[in-house]
């Protein structure tokens, strides 16, 4: 009698055990990325400064294994670069490019380091044209084909923001591009209205930054302008084009708008196993992991599975 009390007061604890343990491995989340402490403090791409090592939300889009642009990480298996960087330069003019020969990169500092690698799976367009085309809202929606393996200050999705931009504000914008030699750069640029010469008058999708001291360039295309808010690194714009060919300081540089398009890419989010309730979950995939809630987790706040119950921890 003692013995069978005991080997069930050790089943009863086993079961405790693994029901927590999973629980813990299920909560395993975190929030999107806080503000890199070098874009904090700095006081200053083309005259910017090395950013020290990877920043967690900036990508890098090679294409046939070279260095092509840059791209911005949203969710475990989303992202966002330039419509135009999914262009190539043909007899014909630009044609889009083959999305299978483009890798996306995660982690890097160098122009060449290799970091987590992966494949594109499909683009989500905010136009119905069949490529990108002036001035069409130059920003696409990358899903990949494997989610990376999230790392919180190293592999972090930036923050979307809540709110349009705000003019006169200061914020960064990063890239590999001409001028940053070979490792990741920033630039601190303030936000100006785009004017009629500029050709983007009264053009929602658009805004324009300026520097004196720098410019974007040639290769940073794709790549975030992030804003810092209440810590976090916010997600606001998407490098498009400069206006001075040699990217000199006090040219404008153009970045398309995040805010114009939020609602396209929040319904994206939603297709992510790992984005839940704004967190995004590095070990499990929330949706068919086979696993029951047994009712702590089964509730909308903690995303339950909603069809996984049928089976026992």
């Amino acid at each position: 009698m003692v013995i069978t009390n005991v080997i069930q007061l050790c089943a009863y604890i086993c079961l405790i055990l693994n029901v927590s343990e999973t629980i813990s491995q299920r909560l395993d989340s975190m929030g999107c990325a806080t503000m890199p402490d070098i874009l904090s403090r700095t006081t200053r791409i083309q005259n910017g400064f090395q950013t020290k090592g990877p920043l967690p939300y900036q990508l890098r889009l090679d294409y046939r294994g070279y260095r092509y642009c840059g791209a911005t990480l949203i969710s475990s298996k989303y992202a966002i670069t330039a419509g135009h960087c999914l262009l190539i330069k043909t007899i014909f003019g630009l044609r889009p490019a083959d999305i299978s020969k483009f890798e996306v990169v995660a982690g890097a500092y160098k122009k060449r380091e290799h970091g987590q690698r992966r494949r594109i799976k499909s683009i989500t367009k905010p136009y119905d044209a069949e490529y990108w085309y002036w001035p069409l809202p130059d920003l696409v929606i990358l899903e990949l084909e494997t989610p990376f393996d999230l790392m919180k200050g190293k592999i972090q999705p930036a923050c979307l923001p809540s709110k349009d931009i705000e003019l006169g504000r200061n914020c960064y914008v990063s890239g590999w591009g001409e001028g940053s030699g070979s490792f990741l750069n920033a630039l601190e640029m303030k936000i100006n209205k785009c004017g009629p010469d500029d050709d983007l008058d009264n053009n929602d999708n658009f805004f324009c930054l300026l520097s004196k001291i720098g410019s974007a360039c040639y290769g940073d295309s794709g790549g975030p302008m992030i804003c810092e808010e209440n810590d976090k690194a916010v997600f606001y714009g998407v490098a498009s084009a400069v206006t001075d060919k040699r990217c000199r300081e006090n040219f404008v540089n153009i970045y398309a708008n995040i805010y114009q398009h939020i609602e396209l890419i929040e319904s994206a989010l939603k297709n992510d196993p790992k984005y839940c309730n704004g967190k995004f979950h590095s070990k499990f995939s929330w949706l068919g992991d086979g696993i029951c809630d047994n009712g702590l987790l089964n509730n909308k706040e903690n995303c339950f599975d909603g069809g996984d119950c049928d089976r026992k921890l």
